[in-house]
C-alpha cells in the first residue's frame, strides 16, 4: 500500500496530512489489499487516542474513527505556540496513523470472510447450471 504523508511549517505550527496519493484509489494498493478490501469494506482507523513513542512523549487527542480510504486525508496541527514538542508530536502523530492504517489493511487480508466466499461460490453455482 502507498501512503501519502507529510509535514509542514506554518505560522508557528506543524501541519500532518496522512492520505493516499492522487489518482484512482485501487492504485494506492496491491492487488490483495484492493480484493480484501472491495470484498470486505473500509476498515475504521483511530485517529485519536493515546500517542505514545514508549519513552518520554505521550500525548492525547478526541477520540474519532474514520473510514480509510474514503475519509482521507486527515490532517492534525501541532502547534509550538502549545507545545514545545510539536514537532516530535506531528512525527509521532504521522508514523502512529500510518502503522494503524497498515495494520487495519493486514487484519483485513488476514480474514476470512466465509460469506464473501460463499456468495461467490453461489453464483459460480447459478451461472455454470444455465
Amino acid at each position: 500500500m502507498q501512503l501519502h504523508t507529510k509535514i509542514r511549517l506554518v505560522d508557528h505550527a506543524f501541519h500532518v496530512e496522512v492520505g493516499i496519493p492522487s489518482g484512482p484509489v485501487e492504485d494506492a494498493f496491491t492487488a490483495s489489499e484492493w480484493e480484501a478490501v472491495s470484498a470486505i469494506g473500509e476498515p475504521s482507523i483511530s485517529v485519536g487516542g493515546e500517542f505514545t513513542d514508549g519513552a518520554s512523549l505521550t500525548f492525547e487527542l478526541p477520540l474519532e474513527q474514520v473510514k480509510f480510504p474514503s475519509q482521507f486525508p486527515i490532517k492534525q496541527i501541532f502547534d509550538t505556540d502549545d507545545h514545545l514538542d510539536a514537532a516530535d508530536r506531528a512525527t509521532l502523530y504521522k508514523d502512529e496513523i500510518s502503522t494503524r492504517i497498515d495494520a487495519a489493511i493486514t487484519a483485513i487480508k488476514n480474514t476470512n470472510n466465509t460469506y464473501v466466499a460463499d456468495v461467490i461460490d453461489e453464483v459460480r453455482t447459478i451461472n455454470t447450471s444455465d
